[in-house]
């Protein structure tokens, strides 16, 4: 399985590729990132009569924004109970109705901008297990207190109301030619650097710049402080299969699981069937020596509750970034004047992506906004330093699997697998392709030092203690890193 070309959104079409980035260019506000978060921040920026410029490496929606299910939802993975008790009341509400504004936001642009991307309103049922009974009525009443009055309770359910669901990539490629017409440039460039000079923020590439008074980085991980930011997110891997079914044999409904296994369903209408996509079995990155074995138990929970499933057509993988108490970060970049960023969406990227887009604005913009406090990357919250304490305990040991031996034959390597090994005392990622070639780099992942994993299921270098991941190739696919991983003699 390759996670690059398999997801269902992919499967509609070639998505848009931008030209080079050359030269030394100019602009007023330069977005870093063409997946949700970039193009919505340069979709209202524009609107403001700001002069945008949009980078990526990959080209429109080349990150995780290809790889969601795709639930538009208020309900995040923590409950509204404990965002209660960690951020108080006020605070959970402001959570709530942040996300419930990025719902609106997106049915607006659609409506105002007539795109055909499937955006559809309905329900979301979260389902608790028979030993959550008391869980189930403290998430009840606290979205009774958040606003949520039309939430009803059907025997171990929750039902939610007008949440959403939508097609992300017609969505975004609609708002791409929207914003091509506007005069919006779009360039590919792998950026290397973002540093602030006096007034200007300086993007550095490929021996390109773009200079701008503000900057936005919206690349899923960001590469800005290695130990401010990453010492607060945790890389974890979702997994989701998708199956065709007969029409409307399952409801049209957004599910979640509330138990720890934790699965999640929608559906997607095709013209002469539905398409069930279940997700779920999440790990850290790079910790999982069998992944293949999450998409099987993905298969055997989706079968035992929707047994219409005859086989499964598509299956791929998706980073989530955790943060420490829940919520996300986003606005000016810590120590950073007109740096800004947005990371940390845990499970709600296309939500989080959408809300970011309208606090960034407002921060550029110079407008008061309620949820700059909320979400603000600068904050610690000491109801997070048990997750915080728990995370980084667990990227100092991966951190010592560096000065553990490794085997040092590549015999055993199986046509398009990896496998870390050990040559003259240096770890090195060991590819074989499909015709028998070895394609060696160094295991070391350039951005702190940690030994990357191979990726089974995805065929690629996953590293465990801050999620970067890498092509067979040794590309980055993910960061934090910013440089490939290094080539060795083959």
């Amino acid at each position: 399985m390759n996670r690059l070309n398999s997801s269902l959104w992919l499967k509609d079409g070639m998505l848009p590729q931008f030209r080079r980035l050359e030269g030394n260019h100019q602009t007023e506000v330069a977005v870093v990132g063409a997946g949700i978060t970039g193009i919505t921040t340069a979709y209202l920026l524009s609107n403001a009569g700001q002069k945008v410029t949009v980078l990526d490496q990959r080209g429109l929606a080349g990150g995780e924004s290809a790889y969601t299910t795709a639930h538009l939802t208020e309900i995040l993975d923590d409950r509204y109970y404990q965002l209660e008790k960690w951020h108080g009341p006020k605070n959970a509400r402001l959570v709530r109705e942040s996300h419930a504004k990025a719902i609106d936001l997106i049915e607006e642009i659609v409506k105002k901008e007539q795109i055909d991307c499937d955006f559809e309103r309905v329900e979301g049922r979260l389902q608790f297990g028979p030993d959550e009974v008391e869980e189930m009525e403290l998430e009840w009443e606290a979205l009774q207190r958040l606003g949520l009055k039309k939430a009803k309770k059907e025997a171990t359910n929750l039902i939610i109301p007008n949440q959403a669901k939508f097609h992300p990539l017609k969505y975004l490629k609609a708002l791409y030619e929207i914003l091509e017409k506007r005069g919006v440039e779009f360039y590919e460039t792998e950026v290397h650097s973002v540093e602030e000079h006096g007034p200007k923020v300086i993007c550095e590439g490929d021996g390109a710049t773009l200079s701008s008074l503000a900057c936005v980085v919206a690349t899923h991980s960001p590469f800005l402080n290695r130990l401010r930011l990453h010492t607060k997110l945790y890389p974890y891997l979702t997994y989701v299969v998708a199956a065709e079914v007969p029409k409307k044999s399952a409801q049209n409904e957004l599910f979640w699981e509330s138990s720890r296994a934790y699965h999640y369903v929608r559906s997607y209408e095709k013209s002469d069937s539905d398409v069930l996509m279940i997700g779920g079995e999440d790990h850290k990155c790079g910790q999982e020596e069998n992944p293949q074995r999450r998409f099987r138990r993905l298969e055997k929970w989706a079968i035992e509750h929707y047994p219409q499933i005859k086989q499964f057509d598509l299956h791929w993988s998706g980073q989530v970034l955790e943060t420490m108490d829940g919520l996300a970060y986003i606005g000016k970049n810590p120590g950073s004047k007109n740096i800004y960023v947005a990371t940390g969406f845990s499970g709600n990227g296309l939500t989080y992506g959408t809300l970011s887009a309208l606090l960034i604005r407002d921060l550029i913009l110079e407008k008061n906004n309620a949820w700059t406090r909320l979400y603000r990357p600068t904050r610690i919250n000491l109801y997070g330093l048990k997750t915080f304490v728990k995370e980084n305990t667990n990227v100092f040991l991966q951190f010592l699997k560096k000065f553990l031996p490794k085997p040092s034959t590549t015999i055993d390597i199986p046509t398009d697998e990896g496998k870390v090994i050990e040559q003259n005392s240096e770890k090195v990622a060991a590819y074989k392709d499909k015709d028998g070639k070895l394609h060696l780099y160094s295991a070391v992942c350039p951005h702190l030092g940690c030994i990357v994993n191979w990726n089974s299921s995805s065929k690629t270098w996953d590293c465990p203690c801050h999620g970067s991941r890498f092509t067979t190739e040794g590309k980055v696919l993910n960061g934090p890193a910013q440089e490939p991983l290094k080539k060795l003699t083959d």
